[in-house]
């Protein structure tokens, strides 16, 4: 791909990215809602603090939504700055996303959304995890949340926070530990190590036939 390309599919991955925030954040602040109170009597979370999060949340939902619908705003007001103009090409390609194409890219967001939370339903089922489609709604929600909220780097901390959160909101509804922290742990595994190898093996695949082009038929003859 050349630099140019690359660059601007840098750009439309962002998009693609506001998208699936934007679906984390508001599944996350309905299940929130839904699961405010048992959250709070539990003791997991102050009322206070949980009254921020709600309205935090529900603020960057909002500058997110709006941003994410006014994309074209965000090129005409980097195309004013001077400093910045010389990298305004980089989102050009941003100025062809209209209502329509970005409504369906949010459709794509919550159906992979959607996708997670039947792997953990599932998952839950097998490991004997006593909780319902719509409870699992709400805690997986409530758990994408927080893994926005508080990022993680490392794989390994990823999936020891994943189980934490996990462990705490599921465990509203069921008492098995050992399930919960296995269904946390086959979900990192089925969605992010199997990615992740199966990408890596795609790679060296390519570079090896790069390196080790195939003999054209003319250097065959030669050979001969």
């Amino acid at each position: 791909m050349k630099e140019g390309n690359r660059l601007k599919a840098i750009s439309l991955t962002i998009t693609g990215s506001i998208s699936q925030l934007t679906i984390t954040l508001f599944m996350g602040l309905a299940g929130l809602i839904i699961l405010q109170r048992p959250i709070a009597s539990s003791g997991m979370i102050s009322s206070f603090w949980l009254d921020v999060l709600l309205w935090g949340v529900a603020a960057v939902l909002i500058v997110l939504t709006v941003f994410y619908f006014r994309l074209s705003l965000l090129i005409r007001w980097i195309d004013r700055m001077p400093s910045s103009r010389s990298y305004a090409w980089l989102i050009e390609t941003l100025e062809d996303f209209n209502a329509t194409l970005l409504l369906r890219l949010l459709s794509l967001s919550a159906l992979r959304f959607v996708v997670f939370i039947i792997q953990y339903y599932l998952l839950f089922q097998l490991f004997d995890v006593h909780v319902n489609l719509w409870q699992t709604w709400c805690v997986v929600s409530v758990s994408f949340l927080v893994m926005a909220v508080i990022p993680t780097i490392a794989l390994f901390t990823d999936l020891s926070l994943r189980g934490k959160v996990s462990l705490l909101l599921v465990g509203l509804f069921s008492g098995n530990n050992l399930g919960i922290g296995l269904t946390a742990a086959s979900i990192w595994f089925i969605n992010l190590i199997i990615p992740a190898l199966a990408g890596s093996l795609l790679i060296l695949s390519i570079k090896k036939m790069l390196a080790n082009p195939e003999t054209t038929p003319e250097e065959k003859l030669r050979g001969t």
